[in-house]
């Protein structure tokens, strides 16, 4: 989906440098995998698709207990991935 919506933003004259995307973090309650789902899918739009992300990554925990303790494990992963950081 990402992929047609930079397409079309071309055929508009606009660059994948002014798109941000925004993938959807699912909880890891519903799906354990989630964070490293998150984690792939944010290198693929920057390295693939040159698109900038945002994200709600406090998801990543929703109607988990210590909810707090998850997001600050999830943060530094996040940031101490170089693909993660702007070029």
């Amino acid at each position: 989906m990402a992929k047609k919506i930079v397409e079309r933003a071309a055929d508009f004259g606009i660059s994948a440098h002014d798109i941000v995307v925004d993938p959807l973090v699912m909880p890891m309650g519903a799906m354990g995998i989630a964070g490293l789902q998150v984690f792939t899918f944010v290198r693929r739009l920057r390295e693939e698709l040159g698109v900038n992300t945002t994200c709600g990554a406090s998801n990543i925990s929703f109607g988990l207990p210590d909810r707090h303790d998850i997001n600050n494990a999830l943060m530094p992963l996040a940031i101490g991935r170089e693909w993660l950081r702007p070029s």
